[in-house]
């Protein structure tokens, strides 16, 4: 009797969560490509600032790029300044208005 119990147990169980796997995969569209996009570091190092990040922008649109799915820009180093009196990192001079660099690429999307 109690084989049968944990056979029905198991199975229960096995019929609740097998199935709920595959069709939740298979019902959305999440995440169909990777996250894909551009890095500064690659290839600029510390040597960024946002002309060469707008640029970089524009040419990943130009190109084709965005379309196939290039849909990020990475800023990985040196955009960053002094802490203000709150403690929040501000930008530094190469990067005087990173709203409208941000803004800039929400259009470009």
């Amino acid at each position: 009797m109690n084989f049968l119990r944990g056979f029905i147990s198991v199975l229960f169980a096995t019929f609740c969560i097998l199935p709920a796997s595959p069709l939740q995969a298979q019902a959305t569209n999440i995440a169909a490509t990777p996250p894909m996009g551009w890095n500064s570091w690659n290839h600029f190092h510390n040597k960024v600032d946002d002309a060469t990040i707008r640029a970089q922008a524009e040419a990943m649109v130009s190109s084709g790029m965005r379309d196939a799915g290039y849909t990020y820009i990475n800023i990985d180093d040196t955009w960053e300044g002094e802490r203000d009196s709150n403690g929040v990192i501000q930008t530094n001079s190469k990067f005087p208005d990173m709203k409208a660099l941000a803004d800039l690429f929400g259009a470009m999307r």
